[in-house]
């Protein structure tokens, strides 16, 4: 009989902890720096079941059905889902900004041909690789991973699970996401100006000098410059890489507050 009532106090607690569960889950699923190869489905599930128990003893008792079987609670857990599931695309715009630097530097320089396969982004150039580690650094040096951690926690606390929303506001995620676009140019314009300048003098040279080979000099030419241009600019793309990581950061928090505003 003790054991009964036992059991009858902890399967409250279970539904809780399985939409708990279920909301951290889909977050680290998501989140790029996590998935396939960079991490196994066992280290996820130890790592949400973990933050799940430490979310689960913090936060206050919440209104959920005890059934785990019923709609009611196929529906809390569809919510908890769906915020895991924007959280982590909201935080792999932080590697998708890295990405899209080295990919446009990569092409602009001549460097698009090599290429390799990367687990999270697939077939990138080597470049590329280059900007994703260094950005990955970047975020691990600033705490980046503990301030996320700690926004999804808190996250609990500002919109508990046995919270139904109503409204998503999912068209913030895509408006944010031009920050992809807006960082990388804003980063990557020294080394396209450059590059720009150098193909302009080469056109002018070919122009008043026939005789010199374009093809054979102006691409190594090019790769050249473009390396320099990487090098001296290298402290330019550290310090855009901190602003982009605290305006992603930023986001990610206006966006769970926002979503218990309006649910």
């Amino acid at each position: 009989m003790e054991i009964l009532g036992v059991l009858t106090q902890i399967y409250p607690k279970f539904s809780i902890f399985v939409l708990i569960f279920t909301r951290l889950f889909a977050f680290f699923y998501t989140f790029s720096m996590f998935r396939r190869e960079m991490a196994s489905i066992r280290l996820l599930i130890t790592l949400s079941f973990v933050l799940s128990c430490y979310v689960l003893m913090l936060s206050a008792s919440a209104d959920v059905t005890d059934n785990l079987l019923s709609l009611i609670f196929f529906l809390h857990a569809m919510v908890q889902f769906v915020i895991g599931f924007a959280s982590g695309l909201i935080m792999n715009i932080i590697l998708e900004v890295f990405s899209a630097i080295g990919q446009i530097i990569s092409t602009q320089i001549g460097l698009s041909a090599a290429s390799l396969f990367d687990p999270k982004f697939g077939v990138i150039t080597s470049l590329t690789h280059f900007y994703v580690m260094v950005g990955t650094i970047i975020f691990l040096e600033m705490n980046g991973h503990l301030m996320m951690i700690d926004t999804l926690v808190k996250s609990f606390t500002a919109l508990p699970v046995g919270v139904l929303i109503t409204q998503f506001y999912g068209s913030s995620i895509a408006s944010f996401s031009a920050i992809i676009f807006s960082g990388s140019i804003l980063v990557s314009i020294t080394v396209i100006a450059a590059v720009l300048m150098t193909n302009i003098s080469m056109a002018f040279i070919s122009k008043f000098a026939p005789q010199f080979n374009l093809f054979s000099i102006g691409l190594n030419l090019t790769i050249l410059i473009g390396l320099l241009c990487i090098t001296l600019s290298f402290q330019i793309y550290v310090d855009h890489g901190h602003a982009l990581i605290n305006e992603v950061l930023l986001f990610f928090k206006h966006f769970i507050m926002g979503l218990k505003q309006h649910g």
